[in-house]
């Protein structure tokens, strides 16, 4: 996770460049209780491929998954944590706010310059 970077940036000091900022929070204050709540308002998740990907506001959960495996998914984790209810047809105006975010969040990341997980095949 980006937080622990930003968590050792705190801890070691070290200065980070302007250009290049972390894409974290340093979570100590979090954790001795100087601050309450949640150190992100939104959270967001890739998976290598690209083809799952998943954001979080508040208990709200978007999964977005090609159709051949499940197509996407929403739930209210705060009344459902074991995702088993999915909302997507039901609340179609939060799932489109949600697309929306993380639609924002993916065309500001970069492509891989590793091969992830050893998929690349010469």
């Amino acid at each position: 996770s980006m937080d622990i970077l930003g968590t050792m940036v705190a801890l070691t000091g070290v200065k980070i460049a302007p250009e290049r900022p972390l894409d974290g929070v340093n979570l100590l204050p979090f954790l001795s209780g100087i601050k309450k709540g949640s150190p992100h308002d939104i959270l967001f998740w890739q998976m290598f491929d690209k083809q799952h990907s998943a954001v979080r506001r508040g208990s709200d959960k978007l999964i977005v998954m090609v159709e051949s495996e499940g197509g996407n998914q929403l739930y209210q984790l705060s009344q459902d944590i074991g995702e088993s209810h999915n909302r997507i047809k039901s609340d179609k105006a939060t799932a489109k706010e949600l697309k929306r975010e993380l639609d924002a969040w993916t065309a500001q990341i970069k492509p891989a310059i590793f091969d992830p997980l050893g998929t690349w095949d010469p």
